[in-house]
């Protein structure tokens, strides 16, 4: 077996600056009687934040597993995804973790199987959570997925955490009341969200005008308005910085260059540039 990154399967540390957010820890809550949570929306919207929250708020037996696109190979993911779960209970997934690491590895539904059986064994709820799932493309990997969702125990739930929906059938789970799903209109934050963490959490004391200025600048966009309370943090709040904070400010600059344009395809990036130059399209 190759030598695993354990870190991978940490369960993201608890923010200290975290705005409680009951009413989507109750929809999270939901999916306790689901096959499926789908957590989906683009970045700096707070979803791992927040699935790692409710865990630790219900203190839930969860398996952790961060995805990078190394990942797409289906022997590696299936062994880090056991990896995952052993950390919760020992004896899951032995026979599949001889099976996935077989050399010449021809089908992984075996190990779907197999990991199957053994979950139904246990006496316990079990919530494995998969982070940034919209690193995996191979085909394999998202039939196998969704042979383990369609036989699922009822004491096993998946959680998906991803910025594109996965190529599942969707429309089916929802349309059988087995999926509950949270997108990015619902992980917006509202005016009261910001009022919570500009004036209670870090403490910046705007006026009721300011908070829904800077919030509907924002759009709700949770990490927008984190980069905005850094940078207010330390100097008066005047309007007109608050009036002057928009995408130009350096640092959400920084967060759009390095968490989403560097990750696109060079012709993405060649298309965002061309077609920057228009007011509206």
């Amino acid at each position: 077996l190759e030598q695993l990154l354990t870190t991978k399967l940490y369960i993201p540390p608890q923010r200290r600056d975290l705005v409680s957010r009951p009413h989507l820890s109750d929809r999270l809550n939901e999916g306790r009687n689901r096959k499926l949570i789908l957590v989906s929306a683009p970045a700096g919207f707070g979803k791992s934040t927040l699935v790692s929250g409710w865990l630790r708020e219900k203190a839930l037996d969860a398996a952790w597993l961060s995805l990078d696109q190394g990942d797409n190979d289906p022997a590696r993911f299936w062994i880090y995804l056991i990896a995952a779960l052993q950390t919760i209970q020992q004896e899951i997934g032995i026979e599949a973790l001889q099976i996935a690491s077989a050399p010449q590895l021809r089908s992984t539904e075996p190990v779907a199987i197999s990991l199957i059986n053994d979950i139904s064994q246990l006496d316990q709820e079990l919530v494995l959570v998969l982070d940034d799932y919209h690193v995996i493309h191979e085909s394999r990997i998202q039939s196998d997925l969704s042979y383990l969702l369609e036989h699922q125990p009822p004491n096993f739930h998946l959680v998906i955490i991803t910025r594109v929906d996965p190529p599942f059938s969707l429309a089916r789970l929802r349309a059988h009341g087995r999926m509950v799903e949270i997108r990015a209109g619902e992980l917006q934050f509202s005016y009261r969200e910001a009022e919570l963490l500009f004036n209670e959490v870090v403490r910046l004391d705007l006026n009721p005008e300011q908070v829904e200025a800077l919030n509907q600048r924002a759009e709700g966009w949770i990490v927008s308005l984190n980069l905005a309370a850094l940078s207010l943090k330390g100097q008066p709040a005047s309007n007109e910085i608050i009036t002057r904070f928009s995408g130009s400010q350096h640092y959400i600059l920084d967060y759009l260059t390095e968490e989403i344009l560097d990750r696109l395809a060079e012709d993405q990036r060649q298309f965002l540039l061309r077609t920057s130059i228009l007011d509206r399209f």
